[in-house]
Formats: structure tokens, C-alpha cells, sequence
């Protein structure tokens, strides 16, 4: 009896062992081979063959040479010119449109003097009077503008602007009283057609007389003829 006990025993531990066995996972790898043929499986990359004739040619843009431009070494140029004094800016007189020859003399006076003149003049004539002053400067002034704009494009015209200057100066509504009345006078002698050597002689002998005064010449003309006329009347 405990005979066959054990065989019962040992069979039922046979069993067991051979249950166990097949629950065991597979076993480890060697040490032989590698972790990446193991767990990656080796693979042959296909070759595909190409014919290399087939493929299209794709055209390949290169970057074109930026061209060299040449630059124009300015440093000495520079240089040269730092020491150099600039020019002093000074008014160009105002010159006739017609005739370069001539200049009218007003536009060549510096207008600060001019300015300061005039404050002098009215400060002269009017000491205490501040109102008076100021119209004498106002007037004068404005003399002083109209002068400016007058175009001399004639001798006649220059020889009186001279004049009537050389003889007022800085009293430039006297400048411009004289140039104006002489111009008129000048023009009504330039109409006077004499009709006998008498008138002739007249004319002749104020002109001598007087001009370039030509206010004078007409009146002196004037005056000689009805002189005349009543001596041989």
C-alpha cells in the first residue's frame, strides 16, 4: 500500500512539472547574437533599376557675379576744398533789361546805409517829434522802393537819375521828384520843332545853358520866345 501511495505521489508530481513547463516563457537569446537581430527583423532594401537616359534634366539657376562698380575716391577732393573761404554773398545791382550798359545807381547803395539815413534825416529835421519822425521815414522809405523799380535803359535817363542823386542824396523823395519832373521835361523838348532860326537860336543857347536841366531849358525856351515876340511886336 505505501508502494503504490508513492507512485501516486511521484505521478501527480510529474504532472505538475510538465504543467509548469509549458506556462515558462520562451527562452533568452545567446549571447551570440544581437539585441537589433532579435527584436528588428533583417531586411534587404530592394534595388530598383533606373535608366539614368529617362530622367528629365532640371536646369540649375546659379547666382550671376554681382558686377564690380567702380567708386570715385572723393576724399582728396573733399580735403582740398575744407580750407577754402566761401565766398561772401554780396546784392548784384539791379541792371537794365534793355541795355546792360547801364545801372541804376539806387539799386548799387547798401540798404542798411540807406536805412539808417533816412532814421538820421527825420531825427535831424524832427528832434522831439516822434510822428513826424515816423512819416519821414514812411515817406522816404517808400521813395526809396519806387527808385528801385526804375529802369534805366537810356544815357538821357542815366545822366538824370545821376544828377538828381548827386544833388539830394539820401533825401530820396527829392531824388524821385527830380528824376521824374527832368524825364517829363526832357520828353516835351524832345516835341519842340522850331520853325525859324530864331526859335532854333533859342532852343540851342537854353540847351547850352542848362542841360541837362531840362526843367530849365523848357522854361527858359518858353521865357525867351515870349520875350521876343514882345520886343518885335
Amino acid at each position: 500500500m505505501k508502494k503504490t501511495l508513492f507512485t501516486s505521489i511521484m505521478l501527480l508530481a510529474l504532472t505538475l512539472l510538465i504543467a509548469c513547463s509549458s506556462l515558462l516563457p520562451s527562452p533568452l537569446p545567446s549571447k551570440n547574437n544581437t539585441i537589433d537581430e532579435i527584436v528588428t527583423p533583417t531586411r534587404t532594401p530592394k534595388k530598383v533599376d533606373r535608366d539614368e537616359s529617362s530622367r528629365a534634366d532640371i536646369p540649375i539657376e546659379t547666382a550671376k557675379p554681382t558686377p564690380e562698380i567702380e567708386t570715385q575716391d572723393t576724399t582728396t577732393e573733399f580735403e582740398s576744398n575744407i580750407d577754402k573761404p566761401k565766398p561772401s554773398i554780396k546784392p548784384k545791382p539791379i541792371k537794365d533789361k534793355t541795355n546792360n550798359e547801364y545801372i541804376n545807381i539806387i539799386s548799387e547803395l547798401d540798404p542798411i546805409v540807406v536805412a539808417n539815413k533816412i532814421k538820421d534825416y527825420a531825427i535831424q529835421e524832427w528832434e522831439d517829434d516822434y510822428s513826424m519822425q515816423k512819416y519821414i521815414i514812411d515817406e522816404q522809405t517808400e521813395s526809396y522802393q519806387n527808385l528801385l523799380t526804375v529802369v534805366i535803359d537810356s544815357e538821357v535817363k542815366n545822366i538824370i537819375m545821376k544828377n538828381a542823386f548827386d544833388n539830394w542824396q539820401y533825401e530820396l523823395d527829392m531824388v524821385e521828384y527830380e528824376y521824374t519832373y527832368q524825364l517829363e521835361a526832357y520828353n516835351k523838348m524832345i516835341k519842340i520843332k522850331p520853325s525859324n532860326d530864331v526859335q532854333q537860336r533859342i532852343l540851342d543857347k537854353a540847351l547850352k545853358d542848362w542841360a541837362p536841366d531840362f526843367e530849365m531849358v523848357i522854361y527858359d525856351y518858353e521865357q525867351q520866345l515870349k520875350d521876343y515876340a514882345e520886343i518885335n511886336n
